[in-house]
C-alpha cells in the first residue's frame, strides 16, 4: 500500500510532466508558426497550459494546491521544476519586451502573474459549463496578451 505521499507524489509528478510535455510542443509549433516570435511563442504556451488545466481539472487542481504537502525532497524538485516551466513564459515576456512587442515591465513579476491568475483556472472551469475548454483558452490567451500590452 502506497503511502498518501506517494499517492500525491504520483499527481503532483504527473501533472508537472503533462505541463512540461505540453510546453515543449507548444514552443516547438509556435516557432514553426512564426519563427522567433516572442508573442506567438507565449500565446502559445498560455493555450497549452490553459488546455492541460482543463483537461483533468482534478489532476491539475492538486498540482497546483497540494504540491507544498510533499515531503522536502520532493518538494524541492516539483519547485524547481516549476520554476524552470515559470522561466519559460518569463523568457518570452522578456523577449516582447525587448522587441517592444510588450509593454515594459518586470518579466519575473509577469510571468508569475500570469501563471496565477491562469492555475486559477483549476478552480472555476467546469466540462460542462458555458464555454468549451478551447474558447476559455482563446479568452484567456487575449487576456493574458492585453494584460502585457500586446496585440
Amino acid at each position: 500500500m502506497a503511502s498518501k505521499e506517494d499517492v500525491l507524489w504520483s499527481i503532483v509528478d504527473r501533472a508537472a510532466s503533462r505541463f512540461e510535455a505540453a510546453a515543449d510542443a507548444a514552443e516547438v509549433d509556435a516557432e514553426a508558426r512564426r519563427p522567433g516570435d516572442p508573442v506567438e511563442a507565449l500565446a502559445a504556451l498560455t493555450r497549452a497550459h490553459v488546455e492541460v488545466l482543463t483537461s483533468d481539472v482534478d489532476e491539475a487542481s492538486v498540482f497546483v494546491h497540494e504540491w507544498r504537502a510533499l515531503g522536502p525532497e520532493r518538494r524541492a524538485e516539483i519547485l524547481a521544476r516549476r520554476d524552470a516551466y515559470e522561466a519559460r513564459f518569463r523568457r518570452r515576456i522578456a523577449d516582447g519586451i525587448a522587441i517592444g512587442a510588450f509593454a515594459l515591465t518586470d518579466p519575473a513579476i509577469a510571468s508569475t502573474t500570469l501563471l496565477s491568475a491562469l492555475n486559477g483556472v483549476a478552480t472555476w472551469f467546469d466540462p460542462a459549463g458555458r464555454l468549451p475548454a478551447d474558447r476559455v483558452a482563446d479568452h484567456l490567451v487575449d487576456l493574458s496578451l492585453r494584460m502585457l500590452g500586446g496585440p
